[in-house]
């Protein structure tokens, strides 16, 4: 089955049950092109609409933009139609498909679509090639069908070709290591995550890079059950962004008018990695209270409270992520603290949901 078949509370694109399936078949046809497979294109380019149309969070979808290319390359006027209706699946899809000559439609909409057939041809000729939707396989990066595989419920198969991939990695592939990163993790095995992880750390060159990618490293490791190792990748995430002491300033030099500097724009306290840092901060501590480890938790905890106080805007997934904390932590008086910072904050939202807080006046 790949007809479109919605699933309830799934994020996009697995709101559709047959959504992997359909890939599969897709990514089938377009290497092993038939003019007798115009029949299932058009099924299917029909069922990617609806799943797009159906989507969450709406955006265009490589399978549909793959259907919509093999549809359009037979150059048969009467799926002039089918092909408007995929672009105006949603308004993502109307935008990416933006450039498929269907002519411009008047008041009365499909009945006034224009065949274009010399423009549609030079349309599909375009994205006929390696780098979109070309006939050969082996042209595919590997991570389409990394990507596949693990859709498809192939996860072994998914973490073999990820494994080797990361095992052959070399200066010029260091790119592709936050992708191989993610792929474990949407695997669920975070140890090889972390491994990647690791390497990825150390190829970059700023401390802000670094510090960054120290606090995603944590992340990994603390869902691997290694919460010393996490609690040491934070210590290193927080003594890289401090880096060295600013040298002290010069002299006051004469100004015209008393007005107050602008704030620096290089701490990284103003920037959202100090966001991920405190708030995996409170999630460690969170962790190593369940697991009981209650030494680790209080210094998890007191740190990231410490640094919560050098924020100047707080959103509320800090202070809900403070909140679960203090209680695991059994802390009573934070607990109290939070919870109700945490529904000032939610009220002032509610009250403000356009204040960014720019202006103080």
């Amino acid at each position: 089955m790949v007809a479109f078949s919605p699933l309830s509370g799934q994020s996009d694109p697995e709101h559709d049950a047959n959504a992997a399936r359909r890939a599969g078949v897709l990514r089938a046809v377009q290497y092993g092109r038939r003019e007798t497979d115009l029949p299932l294109l058009r099924y299917l380019l029909e069922q990617e609409t609806l799943c797009r149309r159906e989507a969450p969070f709406g955006g265009m979808g490589d399978e549909l933009h793959l259907a919509v290319f093999l549809v359009a390359r037979c150059l048969c006027e009467e799926d002039l139609s089918r092909l408007y209706a995929a672009r105006c699946a949603n308004f993502g899809t109307w935008c990416a498909l933006s450039d498929l000559p269907l002519g411009r439609p008047g008041k009365s909409g499909e009945e006034d679509l224009h065949w274009e057939p010399e423009a549609l041809q030079a349309w599909a000729e375009a994205l006929d090639t390696p780098e979109w939707f070309g006939d050969d396989p082996k042209s595919e990066p590997v991570e389409t069908w990394v990507t596949l595989a693990r859709r498809q419920g192939r996860t072994e198969l998914a973490r073999t070709a990820l494994i080797r991939m990361l095992d052959d990695i070399g200066p010029a592939d260091i790119s592709e290591l936050p992708w191989i990163v993610s792929g474990f993790a949407e695997l669920g095995d975070f140890r090889q995550a972390s491994r990647a992880q690791r390497l990825y750390v150390s190829v970059q060159d700023t401390d802000l890079a670094r510090g960054c990618e120290y606090t995603r490293l944590s992340a990994l490791e603390r869902h691997t059950g290694d919460l010393d190792r996490a609690w040491t990748s934070l210590q290193h995430a927080l003594t890289t962004l401090d880096g060295p002491p600013s040298p002290k300033p010069g002299p006051p030099q004469p100004a015209l008018f008393d007005i107050e500097p602008p704030p620096a724009d290089d701490d990284w306290r103003d920037k959202a990695v100090a966001l991920d840092l405190i708030e995996e901060h409170f999630l460690l501590a969170r962790s190593a209270a369940d697991s009981g480890s209650p030494a680790l938790a209080h210094q998890s905890f007191i740190t990231g409270t410490a640094l919560l106080d050098t924020v100047h805007r707080i959103p509320p997934v800090l202070y809900r992520a403070a909140h679960a904390a203090a209680r695991s932590c059994s802390d009573g008086d934070l607990t109290v603290r939070y919870a109700a910072l945490l529904a000032q904050e939610e009220q002032r939202i509610a009250e403000f949901p356009y204040d960014l807080g720019d202006n103080d006046d």
